[in-house]
């Protein structure tokens, strides 16, 4: 673990990325392609899954913007890669692709990630913060992997009005710690997996954050972005260790 020299402890509000933070989302895709799986080549490894779906998925928030719900964004991403990966052979019909999205209420959550937030939350509010509807978000925190934790506030698309790397994302939450919890921006940290979609636009904005490099492969992404987290782990239960020494 990396650190800078602020107290963890002065960071009264957490803003938590969701989707690759604190939910598996790699699992969580190549788990809910188990239904496609049948029309496509048995030989296909599950990354190639992850990555194509993470390609269109990319190229319809840009396309379609934060107007559109994600569950859709993602009913079209699933749609597209399942049709290159069958090279064609295969289109999903809408409700197969509908069943695709609705699959995120039940993605896993990193087995640290519980009782890590249950830690962090003795001492900062909670808040999540991610690119998917608000209500699925709200779903997660009260009835999913995330229920057993004291969750604050919830900002999906629909509060923020963007999909990241967009800064209306993050300045929706420093406007929440602020207007809810008469917090600050230097007293807001932002607690996220994603390079350019969270640390760069952190930076850009001068809010504190720290990097969960939970798939081990974002540190090259990291030094070409020049973003520069000002805590940096593999796990988000040693975040919590910290904020306990």
């Amino acid at each position: 673990m990396t650190s800078n020299k602020q107290d963890l402890k002065s960071f009264k509000v957490m803003g938590f990325d969701t989707m690759g933070t604190l939910l598996d989302e790699k699992s969580g895709i190549i788990t809910a392609f188990e239904p496609t799986r049948k029309h496509l080549n048995d030989s296909i490894p599950g990354e190639d899954l992850y990555e194509a779906f993470e390609k269109f998925l990319k190229q319809h928030m840009k396309s379609q913007g934060p107007q559109v719900s994600y569950r859709k964004i993602m009913a079209d991403a699933h749609r597209e890669a399942t049709e290159e990966l069958s090279k064609g052979a295969y289109s999903p019909p809408e409700a197969e692709s509908l069943a695709f999205s609705d699959g995120l209420k039940s993605w896993p959550a990193f087995p640290d990630t519980v009782a890590a937030m249950q830690t962090l939350a003795k001492r900062s509010k909670l808040v999540l913060l991610s690119n998917m509807d608000t209500e699925t978000l709200s779903y997660i925190a009260e009835k999913g992997e995330l229920r057993d934790v004291p969750i604050a506030a919830v900002i999906g698309r629909d509060k923020s009005g963007g999909f990241k790397p967009d800064h209306r994302v993050n300045q929706a939450l420093v406007d929440a710690a602020k207007t809810e919890f008469g917090v600050e921006k230097e007293h807001v940290l932002l607690v996220a997996q994603g390079v350019e979609s969270d640390h760069v636009p952190a930076r850009e904005m001068g809010i504190s954050s720290a990097w969960v490099d939970r798939y081990g492969r974002g540190r090259e992404s990291m030094e070409k972005t020049g973003a520069r987290p000002g805590w940096v782990v593999s796990k988000l239960s040693e975040l919590a260790d910290e904020l306990n020494r």
